[in-house]
């Protein structure tokens, strides 16, 4: 029998060409995302994709990611230390924010300033750095920071800082300002509302954008983004369903898949009274998960099972290192020693629709469960409360779905480490070696440990390792450039052809 959603938006496709067309020609790119910042323009709230979209196209930090994890000078040119807790970093010269102001040592002062402010201190970027961090201007263009206990990584973790205008922060009120927000990106707001950000190019600021405007559309539905897409409503819609392939070539556009640095896995709660406490029980659950089927046919292929509790741009991945085989038989032996032979159930809280057939994923994952007597009972939370239960505890169940980013293998463990602020795990072994890894100032030292440490989260894993997330997404044909590098969508490199 037909499918009729597919035939629907095949329709719209045809139809759409000739404005997709139109679209082109108006130098204006539109993006269909998920969600808008809740903290609109305040960047200190938040680190990923698609929540910190637009403050990509806003801001520029002074480092950032590339495709392979490695740091890259972005509004500072050049750096260096002068001891273990001392570092100098040198910004480049003409770069302005859109009001006007220049950007210089002072800027990067008072962004620090702000994240030590009682509102700044209990943001998102604030609570990432592993380290208190000071800053003074040495001149106009040179900043010295200096870390509270030494940090080979800072230049990593600074690409978190995104740097607004100081004066209009300071001068603005902080609703005004988050409205209305000043960076030296590509694109400057003309109006921010609660389901849309429309921005005009900026060319005085570090990147050069190469269309005249550019609108972000919040579509909370992944089918509405991808009906928005065929329509011609929107040029790139994020974040769509794996079988959306067809519909969006059909109208002439390209279906990019994108692994993220983005890690997802089930997260245990191993401080409630559960079989979870015992370590043989976490590994034969890792065994017991078929991740590669499930990968081939609800995420089209397009990534692979994770090896360990780290994303493989992350500094200290570890190359040697194996993800747990499918081994049902082997998960059986494992819950008979540990004194399961029976079997157990538990419940598993998680976040629908924050990715790909993700629901049908943890359909998969709870009948592999069940073949070897483990019932995994699903709710659904919102990531409301699912934010709310990581950072005050009171979790109602024994696991939960959970994905960590961070191109620092140690950052990613701090939420499963025994002095997180509401722990649900803890290895005190593992803690010591996290702790041990982050005080050694040797780039290459530091990797070794780094690469001990997942070694050893894995053979004491405290959930089941999933796969590193994958993005799939729509680019209308007319659309040239796009890619996601980390937590960046470099709006400065799309481009529109008029053929």
């Amino acid at each position: 029998m037909p499918n009729l959603r597919n035939i629907f938006f095949c329709v719209c496709a045809l139809i759409s060409v000739a404005s997709l067309q139109v679209v082109a020609r108006e130098s204006i790119v539109r993006v269909g995302v998920m969600t808008l910042p809740a903290a609109h323009g305040d960047p200190r709230w938040g680190l990923n994709i698609p929540s910190s979209l637009p403050w990509g196209a806003i801001y520029d930090s002074l480092t950032w990611f590339d495709e392979n994890g490695a740091i890259q000078p972005a509004l500072a040119e050049r750096w260096w230390h002068e001891n273990e807790n001392s570092w100098v970093f040198e910004l480049r010269d003409g770069i302005h924010f859109s009001n006007g102001e220049p950007l210089d040592a002072d800027a990067v002062v008072a962004a620090i300033e702000n994240l030590k402010t009682l509102e700044g201190r209990g943001t998102v970027v604030a609570s990432s750095f592993p380290t208190r961090i000071e800053a003074a201007a040495r001149d106009a263009s040179t900043v010295v920071i200096t870390t509270s206990k030494p940090t080979i990584l800072l230049p990593y973790y600074l690409r978190m800082l995104r740097i607004p205008a100081p004066r209009a922060w300071k001068n603005m009120s902080r609703a005004a300002f988050n409205r209305n927000p000043v960076g030296t990106g590509p694109f400057k707001v003309t109006k921010w509302t609660e389901s849309q950000i429309a921005m005009t190019a900026f060319e005085n600021g570090l990147r050069r954008p190469q269309v005249d405007e550019l609108i972000i559309k919040k579509v909370p539905d992944a089918a509405a983004r991808l009906q928005a897409f065929v329509s011609g409503a929107i040029d790139i819609a994020l974040n769509l369903a794996p079988e959306d392939s067809e519909m969006i070539e059909t109208g002439g556009g390209s279906f990019i898949a994108i692994v993220t640095p983005h890690l997802r896995f089930i997260s245990f709660v191993t401080l409630k009274n559960s079989p979870l406490r015992k370590r043989k029980v976490r590994i034969a659950l890792n065994y017991a998960v078929n991740k590669q089927r499930i990968i081939d046919v609800l995420l089209n292929g397009a990534t692979t099972p994770a090896s360990q509790f780290a994303v493989k741009e992350a500094f200290g991945f570890n190359p040697d290192l194996e993800p747990y085989a499918y081994d049902p038989e082997k998960a059986r032996t494992l819950l008979k020693e540990a004194g399961f032979r029976g079997g157990f159930k538990i419940r598993a809280d998680l976040v629908h629709g924050n990715g790909g057939n993700d629901s049908s994923w943890y359909q998969q994952i709870a009948a592999d469960l069940k073949e070897v007597g483990v019932t995994l009972n699903l709710h659904a939370i919102s990531l409301a409360q699912l934010t709310q239960h990581i950072n005050q505890g009171n979790w109602p169940g024994e696991a939960f779905g959970m994905f960590s980013s961070g191109h620092d293998t140690v950052q990613g463990h701090r939420m499963r480490a025994c002095t997180w602020m509401a722990p649900h795990h803890c290895d005190p072994e593992v803690d010591a070696l996290a702790n041990a890894t982050h005080a050694v100032f040797d780039i290459d030292r530091r990797a070794i440990l780094a690469r001990e440490l997942v070694k050893a989260e894995r053979s004491n894993p405290p959930g089941i390792l999933l796969w590193q997330d994958v993005s799939f997404n729509g680019v209308a044909g007319h659309v040239k450039g796009f890619r996601l590098v980390a937590d960046l969508l470099p709006f400065d490199e799309i481009y529109l052809t008029h053929d």
